[in-house]
């Protein structure tokens, strides 16, 4: 397989976290009366994106600890979503569909940080 065949599926992975960090950006706006919740929501989404394509640049320890980040940062942005949603700040169907591309990227860096410890 050519080089950048294998580099196809990260290269999706990092524009698929950058379209879901856009949409995220786009709810926290609308979040009135979260302004610390939502801030949280739009860092650890960014941060994800951000460190997917920073362990794709990287090699060695520091593509699995980037791959970890992202994995850490899908997982915050998760929590802070569901509680927005619990507290009715979010509507629970944009939610789930939202949670639903946060679990895809954090399945993901998951994944790409294991290979990259082997």
């Amino acid at each position: 397989m050519k080089t950048h065949q294998r580099k196809r599926p990260v290269l999706d992975i990092i524009e698929f976290a950058e379209r879901l960090a856009a949409d995220i950006l786009v709810l926290a706006r609308s979040l009135r009366g979260y302004r610390s919740e939502a801030d949280q929501l739009k860092r650890s989404s960014l941060s994800a994106a951000s460190n997917l394509a920073e362990g794709f640049g990287r090699r060695g320890g520091d593509k699995a600890y980037h791959y970890n980040v992202a994995y850490s940062s899908a997982q915050e942005a998760s929590t802070q979503l569901r509680v927005l949603a619990l507290a009715g700040a979010v509507e629970m169907g944009r939610a789930l569909d939202l949670l639903e591309r946060l679990d895809k990227v954090q399945a993901t860096a998951y994944r790409l940080e294991m290979r990259a410890r082997r």
